[in-house]
């Protein structure tokens, strides 16, 4: 349907159709639903949708923004990580360049790098986690799949437990990282997460995150090493966990996805699914008032094949990173994609 075309909405509550204003039209393209606000499908056609229709495009606009947005999340985690170790050598040996009047500057630009990787990739996985309670709940088998999933991630990779948990802490005023092994006649720089730099002393974190920590710390000394963790190797191994956690959400939707792709019912009425979502402030059904804006749904018939190109695009990341996992990722697919049970 042409942009042109949509200029008014159906609403009971006046019994027929109401005008919309043009420029309502051009801030956004996606509707959304959060909290107490609900996302109202309201077809811009001379088609009254039935209920099922309207639940059927309403639950259907919000998977699909919720998918915009994961991506975008994952976008942004990844471009931060690859900014970061494309312009920086994290190696504790010491190879960005600084001078002893310009390494502040230095630090504050790789301190903040490294924070917003560690931000954004833990807002991706809060996202995740809230999406699955949203579209399947927390007495489902992928809750049950995502949260042993993400257990076994945290136990067996010190890189992301530490990451993970470090969001909270960098929020309440830790600087993780620390400079090291700075040369003052090459004027070049080293970046490490310093042990011993209060992180065993925080209270903030986790009693079994301390004691890996500490277990780590003193493996380290027992092999004359200094207790220092390695920001590249940290955030590269961090990335490679964050990619496969969004790899198997996105395997778990499409296990699914026949439950939100509307039927050949809504099809007929609303024909390609160009509709309007109003955000409201209320849960009353096709309110008049309060309305924030309206936005316009691309044509739902997109959406299994964004979700196809997203699977694409992160089993590729993912080998990219670690090219012998082929094997594992297949096993995964087959897991998530063809068995009954999830396991």
């Amino acid at each position: 349907m042409p942009d042109e075309t949509i200029t008014r909405f159906f609403s009971p509550l006046i019994g027929g159709w109401r005008e919309i204003e043009k420029e309502n039209l051009i801030d956004c393209y996606y509707g959304t639903s959060y909290g107490n606000l609900s996302a109202e499908v309201l077809i811009c056609s001379s088609v009254h949708p039935t209920d099922t229709v309207f639940e059927e495009l309403k639950q259907h606009a919000i998977l699909n923004n919720t998918l915009i947005q994961l991506r975008l999340m994952i976008t942004s985690f990844l471009n931060s990580i690859e900014y970061l170790t494309s312009n920086y050598d994290l190696a504790e040996d010491g190879r960005v360049p600084a001078t002893p009047k310009t390494l502040p500057q230095v630090y504050a630009n790789v301190s903040g790098l490294v924070y917003d990787a560690i931000v954004s990739g833990r807002r991706l996985i809060d996202s995740i986690e809230k999406a699955i309670n949203d579209v399947f709940g927390k007495e489902s088998p992928e809750w049950v799949y995502w949260k042993g999933a993400t257990k076994t991630f945290y136990d067996s990779s010190l890189s992301y437990a530490l990451c993970y948990d470090l969001r909270n802490i960098v929020e309440h005023s830790f600087v993780a990282l620390s400079t090291v092994n700075f040369d003052y006649k090459e004027n070049v720089v080293g970046f490490a997460i310093n042990l011993e730099a209060g992180l065993l002393q925080m209270d903030r974190i986790k009693p079994s995150l301390k004691q890996r920590l500490i277990d780590f710390y003193n493996e380290r000394l027992a092999a004359n090493l200094l207790p220092w963790i390695s920001v590249a190797g940290t955030l590269n191994s961090y990335k490679s966990t964050i990619c496969a956690l969004y790899f198997e959400f996105l395997l778990l939707i499409k296990r699914s996805l026949w439950k939100w792709t509307p039927t050949a019912t809504a099809k007929k009425e609303i024909g390609n699914y160009n509709c309007i979502i109003w955000r409201v402030a209320n849960d009353d059904r096709y309110p008049l008032y309060s309305l924030d804006r309206a936005y316009r749904l691309q044509a739902s018939t997109l959406l299994p094949l964004a979700l196809e190109n997203d699977i694409k695009m992160i089993r590729t990341r993912l080998l990219e990173i670690e090219p012998e996992k082929t094997e594992a990722l297949e096993s995964i697919e087959r897991l998530l994609l063809e068995s009954d049970e999830l396991n």
